[in-house]
This record gives C-alpha cells, sequence and structure tokens, in this order.
C-alpha cells in the first residue's frame, strides 16, 4: 500500500495520542499493578482500560464495522482472536468494553521497561517458547477463571499474520475451555495487519471490521485439539481476512 499525507496526518494522531496516554495513564496503571492481586482485577481497571483502548482506536481516524455483537452472552466467556498487528489490542478492547476480563500476552512484552512490569501484573504471561511454562500458564488461567467471572481474550495462532488467512492455532484456549466449562466467541479481525503491519508505525488506509461469531461449547467427548480444529474453522470461514 502507498504512503499519502491522510496516512502521515493519522499516523502522527496515533503516535501522539499514544504519548499522551503513556504519560496519563503510567502513575494509575502503576498504582492499580501494585495493588494485591485480589483488589487488582476490579471495575476501576476495565473502564481505565477501556477507556484508553477506546482513545487509541478513534485516534486513527478509521472506519471501523462491528457485526454480531449480539452474539457475545452476559456470562463470562473465552474470547479467541486472530492476531494481525499491534493495533488489534484497542480494537477488541473496544469491542469487549469494559466487562471484566484478562489476557494471555506473550512474554516477550516483559522485556519492555515499566510496561513490561505493569503487564506482568494485569495479564496472565505465556513464554511460548518453553511449552512447561505455557502449560502452567494456562492452566493458571483456567484456575483464575473458575474462581472469578473474568472474560479471557487470547490469540491462538501465536503469533502475527497479515496473509489473510487463519494460521495453526494452539490447542491452549480449548485446555482452558475444557477446564473451565466456558464458551468459546471467535472474534474475526479483517485488515489490521493491512492497516498497521507488523514492526511498522504506519498506519495506512483500510475499513476495519469485526465479527463476532456465535459461542461454541466443546461437545461431550470431544478432545481440545478437535474442538480447537472446530472454531479454527469458522475463523477459515471467514477467509480472506484482509
Amino acid at each position: 500500500m502507498t504512503k499519502t499525507f491522510t496516512g502521515f496526518l493519522r499516523t502522527v494522531s496515533y503516535l501522539t495520542m499514544w504519548l499522551v496516554v503513556f504519560g496519563v495513564a503510567l502513575v494509575p496503571a502503576l498504582i492499580i499493578a501494585l495493588l494485591p492481586k485480589r483488589w487488582r482485577l476490579n471495575k476501576v481497571l476495565f473502564w481505565f482500560q477501556y477507556g484508553i483502548l477506546w482513545v487509541l482506536l478513534r485516534a486513527t481516524w478509521l472506519p471501523v464495522t462491528i457485526e454480531g455483537k449480539e452474539n457475545i452472552p452476559a456470562e463470562p466467556v473465552i474470547f479467541a482472536v486472530n492476531h494481525q498487528s499491534a493495533l488489534d489490542i484497542p480494537l477488541i478492547g473496544v469491542v469487549v468494553g469494559a466487562r471484566p476480563t484478562i489476557w494471555m500476552s506473550w512474554s516477550g512484552n516483559l522485556r519492555f521497561p515499566i510496561f513490561g512490569w505493569v503487564v506482568s501484573r494485569l495479564a496472565i504471561i505465556v513464554n511460548q517458547e518453553s511449552p512447561r511454562q505455557a502449560v502452567e500458564s494456562l492452566y493458571s488461567a483456567a484456575e483464575l477463571l473458575k474462581v472469578t467471572p473474568l472474560d479471557l481474550i487470547i490469540f491462538p495462532e501465536g503469533g502475527r499474520f497479515t496473509d489473510g488467512t487463519v494460521h495453526k492455532f494452539f490447542r491452549g484456549f480449548a485446555v482452558v475451555a475444557e477446564e473451565t466449562g466456558r464458551a468459546v466467541v471467535p472474534v474475526a479481525l479483517f485488515n489490521v495487519g493491512k492497516v498497521n503491519p507488523p514492526r511498522s508505525f504506519w498506519l495506512y488506509e483500510a475499513p476495519l471490521k469485526v465479527v463476532i461469531g456465535q459461542p461454541v461449547r466443546m461437545n461431550p467427548g470431544e478432545t481440545a485439539q478437535d474442538f480447537a480444529e472446530r472454531v479454527r474453522g469458522w475463523f477459515q470461514a471467514q477467509e480472506p481476512l484482509c
């Protein structure tokens, strides 16, 4: 895609808002992160998080279409989302709103000073380079969901892909669904990688679209792997995603 002056203004708007948000949110985020675990995940955090992500998404000045929002049930669920770009975060954050949520986050985020520490306190970290630690993180997530009314947001592909196709799903979300009995709500994001490719700050022009599928539950006797493939099949039916 071609860089334009409009794209330049959009990029400046988005990056400027990132700086503003970082400056405004840093102290409150640190205070929340310092709280004991039983107080950390509260309504103040969820509304705070939603407000930040809403502002960041609006700063892109891109049209956003959301289909299927009525498919999100009132009870807590597991949101399974395809992953294309860092812009996925504000987009899915606006979709779920201020619902009580916790994110599964890649351990690579921990390398960023301050931000990484805050993420480690407010999300569940998954180390994909260590299968043992990854499994421990999944069961930690399951145990947390059993005792709290939190939604879980997870990217089953385990990485960012911008070729418009759905890549192999890790079955971790299916394991959590099996352990908790939670329904999985598939969420397909379109054009996000086209707008903001990985390792790029530039925002290109393209409409953002979100399609939310109906909740999916494991069938009796269904394995986690088979369930993961069934959910992946819904995403494949949405292709191309750009």
